[in-house]
């Protein structure tokens, strides 16, 4: 037989302590005190439920700890319920995103027979304990959408004539892309150092966490194909674009040379890990990727497999190259640089992912393996599910406003140009708007809001005070430091800012 405790109500306080009898039958329902729960507009965040000890003293028969569980409790909003899995022994700890201010919750937990259950309520929370034998369940509110304030400049001066290694980043001309030529990308390693495609000087740059100094940890400043295995010190690259790491590898588009290298972090040495380096096209399908040909490869991104994903710039595709095999795939676009309408098999269905003939749109894979992408041109975001392979919207209703839609659904919003994506620890969205200079995020409840920029205006300035109320020139690339913060390519601009999480 088993115990039901109910809580029903809004994320809430007790307004004391109860003692309920134990009974065969379920032992009642404890209503909780509504209490208003502030948050940003927009803001999402999470109910954490925690199974914290279980004790055998005292348990009726011949009960041990695996019997003592919280074995089915489950959140329900409106038309959504959520459950966590059986657990026992020391415990189990599940998070419930996507709760809204102004919605009535119920949080069912149903317990073995066993003593009496208590009730009471802290300042942080709400404790339930189900006597002193069976298991105790912690439930607080935390955010699930990060918060962000200050701006300021994290590296570059906005003057790009090459000014040299061994500078602070903040003294470090950078030419990271301009309205014609490819930008640059970010990219974090393990240890908080940041790495740059210095696109226009042809190099990639390396800026060190502790010191905040710049080298180079790749090209020569002179336009080039470089060999096979060589010190990417040495080598010549031309136009180097999309960035990423993975362990001790960092990834590249080598763009002009139509080909994605591979540089290990280790050794310094550079080799090609797919296309075929100096030959711009389309082919090789199915086989190695080395085998391929592309045309002006763009932006990463990589699953949890390892496997990589990359904007097949001028051939207007998306393709994947497979950890496992090293084989090349199109898994979106036909060569036509048209949004394809909603449920469309992407595999065979057109694509707008590239600005020009060469800016390429950003890309990110999320925890489930759908594929998220920039159509810039087409200012939309959308989406590839892993399952289906079908096309959805993600943000973005197809019109070039420079704003418009903030605390609202992102499909309803305009979203002018989008260029870089990026994924938070919480899956939400963050979007760089080339064309109306701002940076936003879609959380998990598909709702759309700002995070740094001013809408419409092209220009430098605000350092030191709200990222909202700063001004951003053609933003593209970002990460996130090792603290949270957001790092942004702000690319006119020719500087990295840095957007302080709060």
């Amino acid at each position: 037989m088993k115990h039901l405790l109910r809580l029903g109500g809004v994320i809430a306080l007790l307004a004391g302590c109860a003692l309920l009898p134990s009974a065969p039958t379920p032992i009642g329902r404890l209503s909780l005190i509504e209490q208003e729960v502030e948050r940003a507009p927009g803001q999402s965040a999470a109910l954490v439920v925690k199974a914290l000890r279980y004790q055998t003293q005292a348990v009726p028969g011949s009960w041990t700890s695996a019997d003592l569980t919280l074995s089915n409790a489950s959140l329900m909003a409106s038309s959504q319920s959520m459950t966590i899995p059986q657990a026992g022994g020391s415990g189990i700890a599940s998070s419930f995103t996507r709760l809204r201010p102004g919605s009535g919750y119920a949080l069912d937990v149903s317990l073995k027979d066993g003593a009496s259950v208590v009730a009471t309520g802290s300042a942080s929370g709400i404790t339930l304990a189900a006597g002193t034998n069976s298991v105790t369940v912690s439930m607080s509110l935390t955010s699930s959408k990060p918060t962000f304030g200050i701006i300021t400049t994290f590296a570059g001066t906005g003057t790009t004539n090459w000014n040299g290694d061994g500078l602070l980043a903040t003294a470090t001309n950078f030419w990271t892309g301009d309205s014609t030529f490819n930008f640059g990308a970010l990219a974090h390693d393990a240890s908080g150092n940041l790495y740059v495609t210095d696109t226009r000087n042809h190099r990639i740059r390396k800026i060190d966490a502790t010191t905040l100094t710049v080298s180079t940890i790749a090209g020569t400043g002179t336009i080039g194909n470089a060999a096979e295995d060589v010190l990417a010190t040495a080598a010549t690259l031309n136009y180097p674009t999309g960035l990423l790491i993975a362990g001790n590898s960092l990834y590249f588009s080598d763009s002009y040379n139509h080909a994605i290298k591979r540089i290990d972090l280790t050794t310094n040495r550079l080799k090609t890990y797919a296309g075929t380096p100096g030959t711009s096209g389309f082919s090789g399908d199915g086989g190695p990727a080395t085998s391929a040909k592309m045309s002006f490869p763009g932006c990463l991104a990589r699953d949890a497999s390892g496997s990589l994903y990359f904007i097949d710039g001028a051939n207007k595709r998306i393709r994947k190259v497979d950890a496992t095999t090293g084989d090349i795939t199109t898994i979106a676009g036909n060569g036509v640089a048209i949004s394809a309408s909603n449920g469309s098999i992407a595999s065979s269905s057109s694509v707008s992912v590239v600005y020009s003939t060469r800016t390429t749109s950003g890309i990110v894979v999320n925890a489930a393996g759908d594929v998220i992408f920039a159509e810039t041109p087409s200012n939309k975001v959308r989406k590839i599910d892993h399952a289906t392979g079908r096309l959805s919207t993600v943000a973005g209703n197809g019109s070039a406003g420079t704003s418009g839609g903030d605390g609202g659904p992102a499909t309803s919003a305009g979203v002018y140009n989008p260029l870089g994506l990026l994924l938070d620890e919480y899956e939400n969205l963050y979007i760089s708007s080339y064309g109306s200079h701002t940076i936003r995020v879609v959380d998990r409840d598909g709702i759309i809001s700002a995070v740094a920029g001013t809408a419409g205006r092209a220009k430098f300035g605000g350092d030191g005070a709200a990222a909202t109320l700063a001004f951003l020139n053609n933003p593209a690339s970002m990460t996130f430091d090792p603290l949270g913060n957001l790092l942004v390519l702000d690319g006119m601009n020719y500087r990295i800012r840095k957007v302080a999480r709060q």
